[in-house]
């Protein structure tokens, strides 16, 4: 979004603190964005997912949700042809959300990574 951005987090562990986590990209990215005379604004919208919304398919279509911004901004067809969206995936840094295989390599990733399969 050419005004703002949009963030999904989730954690990978029991002592993961997606708060610290926001609190370290807003300060590392209004450094950089400070360089060229523009800064986040003071409070972004935040919102921590309610139990019903972690689960494998709510928060897909959440992710689905965020994905689709561009498109109901006018900016692009498809959101599949926004350049800025993307995803960061600890260890994978191939896999993209436009692949046809993200969400199955993504939640077996999570698995690997928690312990914990939603299946």
């Amino acid at each position: 979004m050419p005004d703002h951005a949009h963030f999904l987090f989730v954690g990978c562990g029991a002592t993961s603190n997606q708060k610290s986590a926001v609190l370290l990209l807003r300060k590392s990215w209004n450094a950089e964005l400070r360089t060229a005379g523009f800064e986040l604004q003071k409070q972004g919208f935040d919102h921590v997912l309610r139990d019903d919304e972690r689960a494998k398919d709510a928060f897909t279509l959440v992710a689905q949700y965020v994905f689709a911004n561009p498109v109901r901004a006018n900016l692009v067809g498809e959101w599949q042809l926004y350049p800025f969206s993307g995803a960061v995936v600890p260890g994978y840094p191939d896999m993209d959300p436009r692949e046809d295989d993200f969400w199955p390599r993504f939640w077996r990733v999570y698995t690997r990574l928690t312990g914990i399969d939603l299946e």
